[in-house]
């Protein structure tokens, strides 16, 4: 039997300067079975130019739609394939991600998502850190953090179906309210590795809105039984020392040095 194909969505809105990056990230992947599929939202910064110049190396759509979300939902749509990713159109696959994760699927058929450790580079491309994620828990999802880094998750098509799509109605931490959605339902597994690559820059939505993400985040893990007094209350009640604290050159040094000192 052949390996099973793999669909990758990228969503996309005025990204001209990193989307290109993106794309030959997903093109070069050394894996033989990929549809890939960029939802742009109807740029007008250069990026359909990108586009049109891969021809049929891969497949796109472009048109007004309702946010990230709605983007990524209409690509699930489109998607055929029997393992799905998304990748967001300024970030970055490791060269071989896809085939490490869909070996690691493969060994472990209990698990119905993957996800691995990812890489935080800055806007130059420049790494910046390492996210350590650990093993899932829902308990440490609800309370603590976002585990599964976005970037490096690959799902089987049965959550499509048994799961349904992202909720439209979330514009920053739809990540973080799917991977609960899935958990309650399937085994997700931590894989070895760094798969990807998270672009943190300034006008991004994850550093740029941080009142609107926590404030959103804590939603979510409300919604779903988080405890009232977690560490998403902590960052959205102190959001204006946060955002100091992890802009700063300082923290960035401290990261940095914690990583070394872990190798």
């Amino acid at each position: 039997m052949g390996k099973p194909l793999v669909s990758i969505i990228t969503p996309s809105f005025n990204q001209a300067n990193y989307i290109k990056e993106t794309i030959e990230s997903v093109l070069k992947q050394d894996y033989p079975q990929i549809e890939y599929i960029v939802v742009d939202g109807g740029s007008t910064d250069g990026t359909l130019e990108i586009l049109k110049s891969y021809g049929e190396k891969l497949k796109w759509v472009s048109g007004k739609d309702s946010g990230q979300s709605d983007a990524i939902n209409k690509g699930f749509r489109m998607a055929t394939g029997e393992i799905i990713a998304w990748i967001n159109s300024d970030d970055t696959y490791e060269p071989g991600a896809v085939k490490a994760a869909v070996e690691f699927l493969e060994r472990n058929p209990d698990a119905v998502m993957s996800y691995s450790n990812c890489n935080i580079i800055l806007e130059d491309g420049k790494w910046n850190g390492l996210i350590r994620a650990p093993e899932f828990n829902m308990d440490r999802q609800l309370n603590y953090a976002n585990i599964p880094p976005q970037p490096t998750v690959f799902f089987r098509r049965k959550v499509l179906k048994e799961v349904g799509y992202l909720d439209e109605n979330l514009h920053y931490v739809m990540d973080y309210d799917y991977w609960i959605r899935i958990g309650r339902k399937f085994e997700i597994r931590k894989m070895p590795g760094v798969l990807a690559n998270f672009r943190m820059w300034g006008t991004s939505k994850t550093v740029g809105s941080q009142y609107k993400f926590w404030n959103e985040l804590r939603a979510v893990s409300l919604k779903y039984g988080g405890k009232k007094w977690n560490r998403m209350y902590f960052f959205h009640f102190f959001r204006p020392i946060n955002h100091y604290l992890f802009s700063s050159p300082l923290y960035r040094w401290i990261r940095q040095a914690h990583y070394y000192l872990r190798l």
